[in-house]
């Protein structure tokens, strides 16, 4: 009998719950905490003592609960607190979390705690001038697992993770909510890290949702990380640091494939969204957007802000994602790659970035980057629109991508700008509708650039004081032509494809159908060299390849120079290459108008047309001599000695 009153008692209590439900009526889930005091009776301490490891505990009266001193969690706990504020009250912090304890967060506020030191844990950002331990997790310290769900945390105050510390082999997860409002800061010597979360070492931290916003340090606003970082989610907004890493601040490992990183603000150093020093750094989707260097620039002395978007001296993974709209006072708008550092460029875009002088999209300073994927279009400079190149040991390899429509506004490079020993080589790819005022529409080298294949078309130079359409070599810049092609721009004064200071060699590949656009008379004017401009003291040896359908006035495929003041007379020796089909446009001079020194041993010129001196027009003091080759076929005739 007492079996059956036990089954009809089971199923009486399953059927009400049935019917509870299907009245609207749901039973809510957890322990009750029946109220905000700190303490005694129905309190969430004595709660959470009683707690079972696993229980969900639930605030059940809305308002404020002010603590006499941290709240300890040791144990696998779920804490609901919708409705609820944990206020530390400016004294310690509100939770610490136990290593080896679990423990979930969702909904309610933690908020206004000033941190505490770590007992047994140096922490990793302390500095030597230090002589009192930091406090270290201004609202929470979590030495165990910690998931944030709805959950805010604001109004810490702490020298490093003004919000969160996530302790040494500890993990965070912030799935929606928010952590914002806190202030890492200086006390004892000691600069304020982390503003909304310090993670040290061995540690994960997961961004799945949710903002951390709003926060302030010196350094990593809103993250600073020694450990892994995974972002998926949610945003890292609008925080600010007084020198570097507004967004974020890292030395360990970052890999990002989804969320954002907008609109955060640095101040000396720049990087105003990413610092990544020492460590990877994997962009697989996401953003890094409208992110701000703010620092004062000293183009003496190469200081101020670096990189915009991101300021990497370890190494970057650009596999997908958006680097877009960030600003710099100094270098890399987009991205500044730094000092020993590494970067794949493999897809994604990096676009609408601006620098205040040079490296509009990217700087590569004494780094090693390669581009094989990426698209870098719409940045802007004062030189190197889309990259600056520069440095000891600086080398940007193109195998495949794009660099296009980026801008200078004063100096040189559209596309890119390369310079103080570094490298550029050119395999595969497009460098393409960019634009310089005063030269190198597609590219400015003053040391060495490389190319075998790749185009670079359709850039042009728009102002009148120098040229390049294509290319500008300048003066101790040497480039190395084995393939790919230069064609299709343009500039006003002179050098549609290549304006040369320095050294071509020509192997193989081709400049054509370029074009120099100025047609009035009148001193310093322009309007030469179609294909090539070069300049007193230049040298070009043309052994393969083709010069082919460029146009300007006069010298539709080359315009050489005399000797200038300490110049010598710039040379030009056509060894193999072929000169067909280039035009002066009712001038003289459809191959070459030579004023320097032409030497012809092989190759052919064949099939141009000008006014006269359809193949070659040499000047009065112009030197030409052909010892083997092919000159024939020209209109109105080969070659014309002028008086």
């Amino acid at each position: 009998m007492k079996h059956k009153k036990a089954v009809r008692t089971a199923v009486a209590a399953v059927s009400v719950s049935l019917l509870l439900a299907s009245c609207g009526v749901l039973q809510e889930i957890g322990t009750p905490v029946m109220t905000l005091n700190d303490s005694g009776a129905g309190s969430l301490r004595e709660v959470l003592a009683a707690a079972a490891p696993g229980d969900t505990l639930r605030l059940v009266v809305p308002g404020t609960l002010t603590l006499g001193s941290t709240l300890v969690i040791d144990k696998n706990i779920t804490l609901l607190a919708d409705g609820v504020t944990i206020d530390a009250g400016g004294k310690g912090r509100a939770l610490d979390v136990a290593s080896g304890a679990t423990v979930t967060l969702k909904g309610g506020t933690l908020r206004g705690g000033d941190g505490l030191p770590l007992v047994d844990a140096t922490p990793l950002a302390t500095q030597p001038l230090a002589t009192i331990p930091p406090k270290v997790g201004g609202v929470i310290l979590n030495q165990g697992t910690l998931i944030l769900d709805g959950t805010v945390i604001t109004g810490g105050k702490a020298e490093q993770g003004a919000g969160v510390y996530v302790g040494q082999g500890a993990s965070l997860t912030l799935k929606s909510g928010s952590i914002s409002g806190n202030e890492a800061v200086r006390i004892n010597n000691q600069n304020g890290y982390g503003g909304g979360v310090l993670a040290d070492t061995g540690s994960t931290v997961r961004i799945e949702g949710g903002e951390v916003g709003n926060n302030t340090a010196y350094s990593g606003a809103g993250i600073e990380s020694y450990g892994t970082l995974v972002i998926t989610g949610g945003k890292i907004i609008a925080n600010t640091a007084s020198v570097w890493g507004g967004g974020l601040w890292s030395s360990g490992s970052v890999r990002m494939e989804g969320g954002s990183i907008e609109g955060n603000t640095a101040g000396y150093l720049g990087a105003g969204g990413v610092v990544d020093t020492g460590g990877t750094f994997t962009l697989i989707s996401g953003k890094i957007v409208g992110n701000q260097g703010t620092g004062p620039a000293d183009r003496v002395n190469l200081r101020g802000g670096n990189g915009g978007g991101l300021s990497v001296s370890g190494t970057l993974n650009m596999q997908g994602g958006e680097i877009s709209g960030n600003r710099v006072t100094l270098s890399g708008g987009g991205v500044g790659l730094l000092d020993g550092g590494k970067a794949t460029f493999s897809g994604g875009k990096i676009s609408g970035n601006t620098s205040d002088w040079v490296g509009g999209g990217v700087l590569v300073k004494s780094a090693a980057a390669t581009l094989s994927g990426s698209e870098i279009s719409g940045n802007r400079a004062e030189s190197g629109g889309g990259f600056t190149v520069s440095g000891k040991d600086a080398k940007l390899t193109m195998t495949g991508g794009k660099i296009n429509a980026n801008e200078v506004v004063k100096g040189a490079g559209g596309g890119l700008n390369v310079n103080t020993s570094a490298i550029f080589s050119l395999e595969a790819g497009e460098i393409a509708g960019n634009t310089a005022e005063n030269a190198g529409g597609g590219v400015s080298v003053s040391s060495l650039m490389n190319v075998s294949g790749g185009v670079i078309s359709g850039n042009k130079v728009t102002g009148t004081t120098d040229g390049g359409g294509g290319v500008r070599v300048q003066i101790g810049g040497t480039l190395n032509l084995s393939g790919g092609e230069i064609r299709g721009n343009s500039a006003v004064k002179t050098g549609g494809g290549v304006t040369l200071n320095g050294t071509l060699n020509m192997t193989g590949g081709s400049i054509s159908g370029n074009t120099v656009t100025n047609r009035a008379t009148g001193q310093d004017l322009g309007g030469g060299g179609g294909g090539v401009r070069m300049y007193s003291g230049s040298s070009m040896t043309a052994s393969g390849g083709s010069i082919s359908n460029n146009t300007a006035w006069y010298g539709g495929g080359v315009e050489t120079n005399g000797a200038y003041q300490t110049s010598p007379t710039s040379t030009f020796v056509l060894s193999g290459a072929t000169m067909s089909g280039n035009k002066a446009d009712g001038n003289v001079g459809g191959g070459f108008w030579n004023d320097g020194k032409l030497t012809m041993t092989s190759g052919s010129v064949t099939g141009n047309s000008a006014r006269d001196g359809g193949g070659v027009f040499n000047t009065k003091v112009g030197v030409y001599s052909k010892t083997g080759g092919t000159m024939s076929g020209n209109t109105p005739n080969d070659v014309v000695q002028g008086q």
